[in-house]
This record gives C-alpha cells, sequence and structure tokens, in this order.
C-alpha cells in the first residue's frame, strides 16, 4: 500500500527540540516509557504542535510502536483521531497502517473495517476512492475471495463520476475477472443479491470464458450488449468489444489502401496490463504521426498460442505485420517455424531456432553492452564490480563482466553488496583487491583526511538499485577512491527528479532510455497529460510501443543499410545480428542531486 505520510526529517528533528524543553499535557494519553524514548519525543512533540503537525507526529509514533508489536499502545493514540474530520491524506494514511499491521497478525477482517468508507470524510476526491477500492479489494484477494474483491471495485465505479477514475476501476475490474474461476463465476451469476452492475459484469465474463465457438460467442456479446445497453463495461472495456482472436473495425469497414497492423500481446492475464501500456505507446505514436490510413487489430496471445493458427489468422484479416509477441517461449516457437507469411516484429528476444523474427525488447542485456562499450571508449581496461544482493542484480553483474570481457576489459574483483552489512567493511574488502589501492590506503579511513592513493581499477561498474547507491557511492570517497569514474545502470534512477534524496549519488553517470533521459517529446507529454506513471518503470513499456510503431516501416531499410538507425524512445536503434535490435542508450550524471544529460 501506498505510504502517504512524507514526514520530513526537519520536521520531526524539530519536533524533537521541541519535547526537550516541554512536558507532555496531563489530558493525552500515551504509553509508559522512557522519557528518552523515540516514541515519547513524538508525542511530546505532538502536544505542544497544533493541527495537521500534530497529528502527523502521532501517527509516526503509532508507527514506531507497531514496528515494535505494541499495538495496544499504538491503537491507543490512534483511537483519539477522529479520521471523519481529519484532512484526507492523513486518514488514508492511519487506514494504511492500521489495515497493514491487522493484515500480519492475520485478522482481514479488521484490515477492512479500517478502510470502511464510513471511516473517511464525506466528500472524497476520485483519486481517493480509488486507493480505498483498491485497497479493499486487495485483502479479500489475499484471502481468497475474487467475488468480494470484484463487488468493492465496482461499488468504487458508482462513487465517483471521474471518468478516468472509473476507467482505472473497470480495467482492474477486468484483471480480477480473469483471475476468478468458472466456478465463483457460475455461482456469482446465480446470487439474487447482485445489483445491476455485479450481475453484468459476471455474465459478461462467463460469455468471454466460455467454450462457445468465435462466431458464437460473438453472437453472444451482441446479445449482451443489446440487453446491458447503460452497462459501464461497454463504454470501455475491451472485453466486450473483442473476440478472443481480434478487435477492432471489421475488415470490410475499412478504408481501401489502408495499412493493417496486428498487435500480438497478452490483453488477458497477468501481463495485461503491460500489454495496454504498449498499446497506449503504440497507438499514440502512430497518431502523433498522422497515420490516419492504419488500422490496427488487436490479437490476444493468451488465446492464439499456436504460430500457425496466428499466421492463419493474420492472412484471413489482410495484416501486413505482426507486432508482438511479448512472451519468450512464443518467440521461441517463431524462431523455430522456417516461414513467416507476415513478417513479425517480437517484443523478447530469443536464442533458439534458425528463423528468427525481428526482435525489440527492454532487456537489461543492453545495458551490460552499453557500460562496457562506453568504458572501452573511454579507455578503461580494469573494473571493479558492485551488484545488490539480489537475484537479478547478480545476473546483470555476470553479463557486464562478460560484455567487458569481449570489450578486451579485466575485472579485477566483484562485490555482491549487503546492505544489512558492514557498508565500509564491505567497500574496503573489495577496494583491497586493487594491489596498488591495497599498499596505498591507510589502515583506518578518517573522513577529511588527505591521501594520495595509487590504483589499477580504471572504473567501478555498479548493478545496484537507488537504495544501495546511496550508501555505497558515499563510502567510496571515504575510503579515498573519489577519482576511480563509477559508471551504473538503469536501476540508480528512480525516474523522478529529487535533489535532496540524490545528493549522495553525486558524480556517478549512468545509463538510460532517452524516454527518461532527454527532453520530453511530443508523444511523451501527450501521454503525460493523462496518465501519471510515465516516468516510472511502467513507462518504458510506453516507449516500447511507441518505438515499435516507428521501427515497423524501416525494418528492410535498416537491414539492408548496415550502420543506419533511427532515434527512438528506448535507444538509438539498428539492426543487429539475428535480426535483434540494438539499443545505444543514453547517459547521465548526477550532478547536485540532478541527473544531467551528457551530450556527445
Amino acid at each position: 500500500m501506498t505510504n502517504r505520510l512524507a514526514l520530513s526529517l526537519t520536521l520531526l528533528f524539530f519536533a524533537l527540540f521541541l519535547s526537550a524543553c516541554s512536558t507532555p499535557s496531563t489530558g493525552t494519553l500515551q504509553p509508559t516509557l522512557p522519557k528518552d524514548d523515540i516514541v515519547t519525543r513524538l508525542l511530546n512533540a505532538a502536544n505542544q504542535a497544533s493541527g495537521e503537525r500534530s497529528v502527523e507526529l502521532r501517527i509516526e509514533a503509532a508507527r514506531v510502536l507497531y514496528s515494535r508489536n505494541q499495538t495496544n499502545d499504538a491503537n491507543q493514540i490512534l483511537d483519539q483521531l477522529d479520521t471523519r474530520t481529519l484532512p484526507t491524506y492523513l486518514s488514508l494514511n492511519i487506514a494504511s497502517i492500521r489495515a497493514e499491521h491487522a493484515l500480519l497478525n492475520n485478522n482481514p477482517r479488521q484490515a477492512l473495517d479500517y478502510w470502511s468508507y464510513a471511516r473517511f470524510p464525506a466528500e472524497l476526491a476520485p483519486d481517493d476512492i480509488l486507493e480505498i477500492s483498491q485497497s479493499r479489494s486487495s485483502i479479500y484477494l489475499q484471502t481468497s475471495d475474487p467475488i468480494s474483491a470484484l463487488r468493492e471495485l465496482v461499488t468504487g465505479t458508482q462513487m465517483t463520476d471521474d471518468k478516468q477514475t472509473q476507467n482505472a476501476l473497470r480495467e482492474l475490474i477486468e484483471k480480477t475477472l480473469d483471475q476468478t474461476s468458472l466456478a465463483d463465476l457460475h455461482a456469482a451469476v446465480k446470487n439474487p443479491q447482485n445489483n445491476y452492475f455485479e450481475q453484468g459484469w459476471f455474465e459478461l465474463a462467463l460469455i468471454q470464458r466460455s467454450d462457445l465457438s468465435a462466431d458464437e460467442k460473438e453472437d453472444a456479446l451482441e446479445d449482451w450488449e443489446a440487453l446491458w445497453a447503460q452497462h459501464p463495461a461497454t463504454l470501455s472495456s475491451p472485453i466486450s468489444q473483442q473476440t478472443p482472436f481480434f478487435s477492432g473495425t471489421a475488415l470490410e469497414s475499412i478504408a481501401p489502401g489502408s495499412r493493417r497492423i496486428g498487435l500480438l500481446l497478452p490483453y488477458s492475464g497477468p501481463l495485461a496490463e503491460i500489454a495496454r501500456y504498449i498499446t497506449d505507446g503504440f497507438t499514440t505514436a502512430m497518431l502523433t504521426d498522422g497515420a490516419l490510413n492504419t488500422h490496427i487489430e488487436t490479437l490476444d496471445s493468451t488465446q492464439i498460442t499456436n504460430p500457425e493458427q496466428l499466421f492463419e489468422i493474420a492472412a484471413q484479416r489482410g495484416l501486413e505485420i505482426i507486432i508482438g509477441p511479448l512472451e519468450r517461449e512464443y518467440v521461441n516457437r517463431l524462431a523455430e517455424l522456417p516461414n513467416h507469411p507476415v513478417p513479425v516484429l517480437a517484443l523478447n528476444q530469443t536464442n533458439t531456432g534458425s528463423n528468427p523474427p525481428f526482435q525489440l525488447d527492454l532487456s537489461s542485456e543492453h545495458e551490460a553492452t552499453e557500460l562496457a562499450k562506453r568504458a572501452s571508449e573511454l579507455g578503461y581496461q580494469t573494473a571493479l564490480i558492485i551488484t545488490s544482493d539480489t537475484p537479478w542484480a547478480q545476473r546483470l553483474g555476470q553479463s557486464i563482466e562478460q560484455a567487458f570481457f569481449r570489450q578486451g576489459g579485466q575485472t579485477l574483483a566483484t562485490l555482491e553488496f549487503k546492505a544489512q552489512g558492514d557498508t565500509s567493511a564491505q567497500i574496503r574488502g573489495l577496494l583491497n583487491n586493487d594491489r596498488l589501492l591495497a599498499q596505498t590506503m591507510p589502515r583506518r579511513s578518517q573522513s577529511g583526511q588527505r591521501v594520495n592513493v595509487s590504483h589499477e581499477t580504471d572504473v567501478i561498474f555498479m548493478a545496484v538499485d537507488a537504495r544501495d547507491a546511496r550508501l555505497i557511492n558515499p563510502m567510496l570517497a571515504y575510503h579515498y577512491v573519489a577519482k576511480i569514474p563509477v559508471m551504473a545502470t538503469s536501476h540508480l534512477f528512480e525516474g523522478s527528479i529529487d535533489n535532496v534524496r540524490d545528493t549522495d549519488l553525486a558524480r556517478i553517470s549512468f545509463t538510460d532510455i532517452p524516454w527518461r533521459l532527454s527532453e520530453s517529446s511530443e508523444l511523451r507529454n501527450t501521454l503525460a497529460a493523462s496518465r501519471d506513471n510515465t516516468h516510472t518503470n511502467e513507462g518504458k513499456f510506453y516507449a516500447l510501443g511507441a518505438d515499435a510503431w516507428r521501427l515497423h516501416s524501416a525494418l528492410n531499410e535498416l537491414s539492408m543499410r548496415p550502420g543506419s538507425y533511427i532515434e527512438g524512445e528506448t535507444g538509438r536503434l539498428s539492426v543487429g545480428p539475428n535480426k535483434r535490435i540494438i539499443r545505444r542508450l543514453s547517459w547521465a550524471t548526477f550532478t547536485n542531486g540532478i541527473p544531467q544529460l551528457i551530450k556527445e
């Protein structure tokens, strides 16, 4: 759950300073704790403060108590706060931490009560309604009760007139329906207590999940739409507008001479949300380019699982190219086919088969290659590698080491950094693998001491997340190696600018896609106007869809002209060996906590 409370360190320290000069109010209940305990000081500061500041401090005190399993004391503090009269963000924050603690103690009923609409102010913003509905639905899903989860989401759609929030809730309804068993759906349809909205969703899902033939299913959907003409699902739900195989305008209604493209993506199942991001990026790029004569057919790769069936449908629909699939196994099956009647631009890579399709992917392998190439271009020949203590980071570290070796580089040592361990000891242990550093570094480092150290290491590669990097980078300077350049993967950058948070990333250069580093394009501005996740990791899939659009008509020319490329949102794109799209990425350096683009 999202934690909305952002209590600044300045506020916290200021509050604690005040508390040192005051005594707690006798009218306020608080646990009996030592005078210097952090909870006591927070509550003392809350007694001296007023308004929202006082509430924030009490919430923080309760949070600390929950972390210590002092549940009764935490509840005692929060029970004094009337969440119906507080600013909504504080009410939501209280609900979040109380429900989270209840779930940890296997009490979902209590967690649901904390998220009850009756506990919040009467007037709620659309985003607040969305958060409450999602939270209640999530609790039901955790208790294996998808039907109740669906009812919560349907209720949420009726509590707001905001179209964007209604659409977001409908998407969640569709995802939950996909994950609901047929037995549960059959039972739900027969429940006489269903309201109009619930019954419509349940009946639609049963049609979509039935074993009817394509023609029979299309007839059933038409009957459903006639009966439920005013139901919200008829307005925007992809479920009601597509058969399992294709959607969109019928072939006979397409203008003569228009281009026909198939988007083969997992529009149902666990990857459905990513499929929508890619589709949004693709169609927005198409409209930005003014390609009004292009027709898109959306094909569900969870339904069309056989490549032969795919090409048969492509022939029936007159498709000129297929974009997708996203699933690696599906791409592998395509690569094993001796013939592709229709060109395919897959959105994942394959390492098997003698006839691969074109492949555009977001694999971190591109970043490993980018780090190694840039290091080689800068003349670096020796390196140390630091990875987070996670499987993805360790795999990426191995890819960096292999890519650097192919460029003629040598890795002196690697470190799997453990955030819970002694940071200084780990960094010093890594640096001692550099012979010259081990000889010239003082045995006991002292901050501020000027020492001339020598080293054999030309560069330090990092495949770590931002949290680990903020611990590692200052410690490198502490151990006198601030002059060794540090190059990192995109995991270093969280996507949003925060110069205070990222001050400790100073001087690190990192690679990422232009979508996140370059000046915003018209396409990105268009998407950002209606979406709040374009700067996040999910935003990369918008960029992937946009580049699929830009590439699809240039694939043959790029193949025939070695060295040619196009500038895309995910990198500088060219066709490499095995028909895989090579992505050269952008670079930036953190300066005063802000990433500055490195212009070539």
